[in-house]
């Protein structure tokens, strides 16, 4: 009986273990020229549905890049960079061994046919709002001056002598 119960709890610990492995995926991204890429974008998708996100990271100033605490499953890892092909990879974190994954880069260079600038003015006009002064406030004014300020909006410059609107 005590032999059974030590059986079964080795055989509950070491299932246990190994669904809930995880595995450090890193590498270095270079281009061509064996220059590393930093900051480049490392994610790791989901191989039934690549948009459910799963990890990532960035490379550092050395290209280099470590995600971890990877959970085994397929995945589909894509680095990408502006200026760079995307690389799409398909992997299967297993086990517990780090995963060492390392990626060259391609140029992603298009050629624009020539571009022409072109100004153009833009033609504006002037609002046409129309207000109505009724003649109890004509009567209860001093002068045209007061009437401004009943319309609204209206600005009365006294130096320039003008009456412009917002």
């Amino acid at each position: 009986m005590i032999k059974l119960k030590l059986f079964s709890s080795l055989l509950l610990l070491i299932s246990f273990n190994l669904c809930f492995s995880q595995v450090s995926v890193k590498g270095v991204v270079k281009d061509n020229d064996n220059l590393p890429v930093p900051f480049a974008n490392v994610v790791m998708y989901n191989t039934l549905d690549t948009t459910i996100f799963k990890y990532g990271g960035i490379t550092d100033l050395n290209g280099n890049y470590e995600i971890k605490n990877v959970a085994a499953d397929n995945y589909c890892l894509v680095v990408s960079f502006i200026g760079y092909r995307n690389i799409k990879d398909t992997i299967v974190v297993t086990g517990t061994n780090p995963i060492l994954l390392n990626y060259k880069m391609e140029a992603d260079i298009k050629m624009l046919n020539a571009a022409s600038v072109q100004e153009s003015r833009v033609r504006t006009l002037p609002d046409k709002t129309t207000y109505s002064i009724l003649p109890k406030d004509i009567k209860s004014s001093r002068n045209a001056l007061d009437l401004t300020t009943i319309v609204p909006q209206i600005i009365f410059d006294p130096v320039n002598e003008k009456i412009s609107g917002t």
